[in-house]
C-alpha cells in the first residue's frame, strides 16, 4: 500500500462550488481537508494586490470592466462583487494573509500564480511590506507560500526581494523547466497534467524525482486523473473539486 499521498490544493479555491478566488472558495477547500490553496495575482493602479486570475474584471464580476492594473481598488474595486453565487468581494493580499494567519489555517499553503504582466520588483516589493507586517512572518508564513514563476524575469527579484519563500516554476513548455535559470532555482515544478502523461512527460517526472523536485500538476478534476497522479507518485493536485478528490483519497489510503 501506498503510504505517500498527493496533496490536495484547490485551484483558486474550491473554485466549483464557490466563486473563484474569493475567500469563501479558499474556506471552502481549507474545510475539506485540502492541505494548500492556488490562487493568482494582480495589481491594481493604487496599489493593492488583488487574489484575481484575468487580467480584466469582466468574466467574474458582475459590474467591473477593464483592466485591473488600469483602475483602483478604493472607492472602485472594492465594491464589485462576483458573478457567480454566492456573491463575493474580490480579497485582496492582506486579506488572504489575514485569512492564512488565522489558527485553523495555520497548516494550510498558499501557491501563488504570478502573472508574467506583474512587474516583478514592484509585486515582490508590495508582497515583502505586507508579509513585515506579520510578526516573525519568515518563520510563520513564508515556510507555507510559494511563489509560482512563469517567466525568467522574476527569479532574480524573488532571490533578492523574498528569498525566504519557496520558488516553484509554473508553465506548458518542459525545456523551459529544464532551463538552469529555473532548474537551479525552484524547488518544484507545476505543470498542465496533459504534459506529464504524453511526449517527455514521463521522463520529466523521473529527472524530478531524481533530482529531489517536487512535481505539481493542474488542473486535475477526474477520478482517472487522480489515479494517475497517485500511480505516479505526484506531490500535489491542483483540482477545482478538492471535496470529490480529498474523498477519493480517502478510499484509495483505506485500500
Amino acid at each position: 500500500m501506498l503510504t505517500s499521498f498527493p496533496q490536495c490544493w484547490g485551484h483558486r479555491g474550491a473554485s466549483l462550488d464557490y466563486p473563484e478566488n474569493t475567500i469563501s472558495s479558499f474556506e471552502s477547500a481549507a474545510r475539506s481537508g485540502s492541505e494548500g490553496i492556488e490562487t493568482d495575482v494582480h495589481i491594481t493602479s493604487d496599489d493593492y494586490i488583488l487574489m484575481f486570475h484575468d487580467h480584466n474584471l469582466g468574466r467574474t464580476t458582475r459590474t467591473g470592466t477593464g483592466s485591473i492594473k488600469s483602475q483602483p481598488y478604493a472607492d472602485n474595486i472594492e465594491h464589485f462583487r462576483t458573478t457567480k453565487l454566492p456573491e463575493q468581494k474580490i480579497p485582496t493580499f492582506d486579506e488572504t494573509l489575514e485569512w492564512l494567519s488565522r489558527a485553523e489555517n495555520s497548516h494550510m499553503i498558499i501557491h501563488l500564480d504570478i502573472k508574467p504582466s506583474n512587474d516583478p520588483v514592484h509585486l515582490f516589493t508590495l508582497m515583502r511590506k505586507a508579509l513585515e507586517r506579520y510578526p516573525a512572518w519568515e518563520e510563520s508564513i513564508a515556510p507555507r507560500m510559494v511563489l509560482g514563476l512563469w517567466h525568467p524575469k522574476f527569479v532574480d527579484p524573488a532571490l533578492s526581494i523574498l528569498p525566504s519563500l519557496r520558488r516553484c516554476f509554473i508553465g506548458v513548455h518542459l525545456g523551459l523547466a529544464q532551463a538552469p535559470v529555473f532548474w537551479d532555482t525552484c524547488d518544484a515544478f507545476s505543470i498542465a497534467f496533459p504534459l506529464l502523461t504524453i511526449g517527455e512527460g514521463p521522463a520529466f517526472r523521473a529527472r524530478c524525482k531524481s533530482a529531489g523536485k517536487k512535481v505539481y500538476a493542474w488542473t486535475m478534476n477526474r477520478p482517472e486523473e487522480w489515479a494517475l497522479g497517485i500511480e505516479w507518485g505526484l506531490d500535489v493536485i491542483m483540482t477545482d473539486t478538492p471535496n470529490a478528490y480529498i474523498a477519493f483519497r480517502k478510499r484509495m489510503q483505506g485500500e
